[in-house]
């Protein structure tokens, strides 16, 4: 029995799928905007993605935790880390770097509608810091870890493929932009961002049909 993501295309639940895919750790998709706003609350009471329902019934919401889980599950021994592994912390380090530094302070404020476009341009003033600080550390590294891709990479590999949607500006980050393009041309993780940008414009021609 595999586990079950609660999806919605090009969302930061992408990151699950895209280390779920490279861990080689099959997930069932189901697709949560498709349910209706009632019957995905009553899996998450806030409605969002991602929410992870694991083989013995357990319910993991947060994106962090969700990947933390999908690695645990991988039986590939470079890509799972252990809490005895001298990088395990850093692995956390990542993941919550990219939860609360881009997805949650940028990401979730430049994509919400009701804010006005100079609040918007304010909260992308605090990408450059960030970019340059993953800029540097990934001057000598293959990965966020080293030399070996981690369920933290998927999480940044989502970032960066939203990063010009987002209104950022990411050229200027050499060692950042060779990282993000060595990332997304893991033919694994290629296949899976091309599936859920063929799911997200199905559900924009979906959308339109039924607008006109």
């Amino acid at each position: 029995m595999h586990a079950t993501l609660y999806h919605i295309p090009m969302t930061c639940s992408l990151s699950v799928r895209i280390a779920a895919a490279f861990g080689d750790v099959p997930l069932h998709i189901i697709q949560a905007d498709t349910l209706g706003r009632d019957a995905y609350q009553a899996i998450n009471p806030l409605g969002q993605v991602c929410t992870l329902i694991t083989p013995d019934g357990e319910t993991i919401t947060e994106t962090s935790a969700a990947l933390m889980w999908v690695q645990s599950q991988s039986t590939d021994d470079a890509f799972r880390r252990e809490p005895k592994d001298a990088d395990y912390y850093q692995l956390i380090r990542w993941i919550g770097f990219v939860a609360t530094e881009i997805h949650k302070q940028i990401y979730r404020m430049v994509f919400y509608d009701e804010l006005d476009d100079g609040s918007k341009d304010n909260i992308r003033a605090l990408a450059p810091a960030r970019f340059g600080l993953l800029d540097e550390h990934l001057t000598e590294r293959k990965f966020l870890l080293g030399d070996h891709i981690s369920a933290a990479d998927a999480y940044l590999c989502w970032a960066m493929r939203l990063a010009e949607r987002a209104g950022l500006d990411p050229a200027p980050y050499q060692h950042l932009n060779s990282y993000a393009q060595r990332v997304h041309a893991i033919p694994t993780i290629d296949a899976t961002l091309a599936d859920d940008w063929a799911r997200k414009q199905a559900e924009m021609r979906k959308k339109e049909k039924m607008h006109k």
